[in-house]
């Protein structure tokens, strides 16, 4: 049976929040349980205990539970009785942590609902936004649509703007434009056309910043170490944002989206923030990572909104630098790039296919290296915590279905104790959860395996198995 990680969030749960009155001896409430591999039978007879054996050390013990009957097993799931909440206290939740994240780059912000800034109508802020770009001696170039991943679409936008390859064969592929008679058409049928045009092009690159969105989660995952350094914060909080990221649940590019966008694609984005300053950031590359494009850094400008009562995710605006005067440009970076010759400018971008090629690669490159993954202590506190949430998690996605949820138990142990390799449990769970499914559960299980070797085996199978996927979409 092939099935979904439907409910990520149960995973993204660190601290999975159990009513114990549902049952006693939950086999959440032992510590020793990770590591183990010797079971014994509680003195209740309703959990399975476990002790650490320093010859068995290297086990993953995903439980131990499996005398359990089928009616105890049920009541594994934790409980949903919460409290209601509407959809406007949803909202401002998510507008505080976005506001919060956007506070978390210094930008002279308020963070207060009733400020005029948070409720003001969108045509209010975005005018108010040009007028920003047009003191800077910028103005907009491109829309993204209202909804999305509004970075992205700006970023692909400029790229294609110096090869607009994917566009060309989007429009083969879907016959567009129709070829039809323009004689005797009035103001009305073009206009008409003018905008069946702009929603083709929305449409195309739809398509492209879905390719990009699942590059860019991936290219953080798979340096996700790095940007542990760099942003001061956990592996597992990284991966829990990526993979949020990743599931198109979140709609935002953030400060480490913005970031990875910069560094995976050697972009230098100057950030024209609508803030009560006007504040300006150059975000750059973050040393020591490859970038996964060729042919040189390009120089953007992105105006960015702030989050909002009426866009909670914040909006960003493509903006070029304006001439002086005609034929004299401000900026030197800029009248650079016009001089480009055609098959320089070509080079510079090659197409989204191109790009999860170059990413093909930088697998290869990453895996071959591979010191930095296992550099960090092994965390006890935190294996046991993201234990407990893998397996209720798993149980909520088998269903509550225990032989399902046993077959999970068994093939972990079988891999944690040595006797079956990284490739079948990887194939195990691709066919049990799915590919993305799969990568989800590994990323964390990385973080629950005690034992070094094993950890290397499944990371490089883990990253191979996506190296083995792309190459079936893009051609070598």
């Amino acid at each position: 049976m092939r099935l979904a990680i439907r409910d990520v969030t149960a995973l993204l749960q660190v601290q999975v929040r159990v009513d114990g009155s549902q049952f006693d001896g939950s086999i959440m409430e032992q510590p020793e349980f990770l590591l183990s591999t010797e079971e014994v039978d509680d003195p209740k007879g309703r959990r399975m205990n476990s002790t650490v054996d320093s010859s068995e050390f290297s086990g993953i013990s995903l439980m131990g539970v499996e005398d359990r009957n089928s009616t105890d097993l049920k009541q594994r799931r934790p409980s949903r009785q919460r409290e209601m909440r509407t959809s406007e206290d949803v909202m401002l939740d998510e507008l505080q942590a976005n506001l919060m994240d956007d506070k978390g780059r210094n930008l002279a912000m308020c963070t207060r609902y009733e400020c005029a800034c948070r409720v003001s109508p969108f045509r209010v802020t975005c005018n108010k936004m040009l007028r920003m770009l047009r003191l800077r001696r910028y103005e907009q170039t491109y829309t993204p649509p209202e909804g999305a991943l509004t970075a992205l679409y700006c970023v692909l936008f400029k790229l294609q703007q110096f090869n607009d390859l994917d566009k060309r064969l989007y429009d083969a592929l879907t016959g567009f434009p129709p070829t039809k008679d323009n004689r005797g058409q009035g103001n009305g049928a073009l206009a008409h056309e003018a905008s069946d045009a702009l929603a083709n092009n929305h449409l195309q690159l739809s398509v492209g910043v879905e390719l990009l969105r699942q590059t860019l989660a991936n290219y953080g995952l798979l340096h996700v170490h790095t940007l542990e350094r760099h942003f001061r914060t956990s592996a597992v909080d990284l991966k829990k944002k990526l993979h949020e990221f990743k599931s198109r649940r979140m709609l935002r590019v953030g400060a480490l989206e913005l970031v990875l966008l910069a560094t995976m694609l050697d972009l230098s984005i100057l950030l024209i923030t609508n803030d009560h300053e006007g504040s300006e950031q150059q975000i750059l590359p973050l040393p020591g990572l490859r970038s996964i494009r060729q042919g040189g850094r390009i120089s953007l400008a992105l105006g960015y909104i702030l989050p909002t009562l009426v866009c909670v995710n914040g909006f960003y605006l493509l903006a070029e630098r304006q001439p002086l005067a005609p034929g004299i440009m401000l900026d030197v970076k800029s009248e650079e790039a016009l001089q480009l010759t055609e098959r320089q400018r070509r080079c510079m971008w090659q197409g989204v296919d191109e790009m999860d090629r170059r990413f093909m690669v930088e697998i290869e490159r990453t895996l071959s290296n591979g010191t930095d993954t296992f550099a960090l202590a092994f965390d006890f506190d935190m294996a046991d915590s993201l234990n407990s949430a893998i397996l209720d998690a798993v149980w909520d996605d088998c269903q509550h279905n225990p032989n399902l949820f046993y077959l999970f138990q068994r093939q972990a142990r079988q891999f944690g104790k040595g006797r079956t390799t990284a490739r079948f449990f990887m194939q195990y769970l691709e066919v049990a959860f799915g590919l993305d499914g799969a990568s989800y559960l590994v990323d964390f299980l990385l973080h629950v395996l005690p034992e070094q070797d094993l950890r290397k085996q499944l990371l490089h199978e883990r990253w191979m198995r996506l190296h083995r996927q792309l190459s079936k979409r893009v051609s070598p």
